[in-house]
């Protein structure tokens, strides 16, 4: 795997905190993630997908992703490292995992209304 810039890594765990808002992440979360940022950051989605699926490993097994709370605020953490640009692309890439599979609405909602404060300032 090649190495991915810092911006790029934040943008790919604020996908994964997505991800796992509702307790776990699905293929077609992982798929949405790797799409989003072969396409707004330029790497390979490949390499989104093995970093992205190790985060998940780090997280499940921290059992962050039984803890919405600690979801969110290493969600805002991640978020309040962006510049501007890099905050809408970490937006859009969210909503698309948000998206992805069916469930956990009111989770992810209230995940993506938190980074969206955080988004604007």
């Amino acid at each position: 795997m090649t190495k991915i810039d810092g911006d790029a890594v934040r943008i790919i765990q604020l996908a994964v905190l997505s991800s796992l808002v509702d307790g776990q992440a699905s293929a077609e979360e992982i798929d949405a993630i790797a799409a989003g940022v072969s396409k707004q950051c330029g790497l390979e989605a490949e390499n989104a997908k093995t970093l992205a699926t190790k985060m998940i490993s780090r997280y499940v097994s921290q059992k962050l992703s039984t803890d919405p709370i600690a979801v969110i605020r290493h969600g805002k953490n991640a978020m309040r490292r962006l510049s501007g640009r890099n905050r809408k692309i970490a937006m859009d890439i969210a909503k698309q995992v948000a998206a992805a599979t069916p469930g956990g609405e009111a989770k992810e909602a209230k995940f993506l209304r938190e980074l969206a404060q955080i988004a604007r300032a």
